[in-house]
């Protein structure tokens, strides 16, 4: 079962650079930070590897996966990958839209701060 709602910003390894979330204790692998952070940035690589060539040469600006227990939006944050994951009522246009607000807001902040 995914997290009800969480953020997780990924590194250009698929490393988790930061994550936060409603779940207080993670206490099995599904719910795991770590482990879902590595699914996704797979899933991404595997867009930007074989995905359509309708595609753009930089990727798909977003990935949105309706998984069993909820929904995942992933977008690019300069070198980084941003992952909103909801639970399965949540509204696909609003979490796109919520993870465009935070990935711009994210790319103004850390442009300023980091060569990333």
């Amino acid at each position: 079962m995914l997290m009800s709602s969480s953020v997780r910003l990924l590194g250009v390894d698929g490393s988790l650079v930061a994550w936060a979330g409603e779940e207080e204790s993670i206490s099995d692998a599904e719910n795991d930070p770590k482990i879902t952070s590595a699914i996704a940035y797979h899933i991404w690589q595997a867009y930007l590897t074989n995905g359509s060539p309708s595609l753009s040469l930089d990727g798909p600006e977003f990935v949105m996966l309706e998984c069993e227990n909820g929904k995942v939006v992933m977008t690019k944050v300069g070198k980084l990958l941003l992952c909103l994951y909801t639970n399965s009522t949540a509204q696909f246009g609003a979490v796109k839209a919520k993870a465009a607000v935070i990935s711009k807001r994210l790319n103004e902040c850390l442009a300023g701060e980091f060569n990333y």
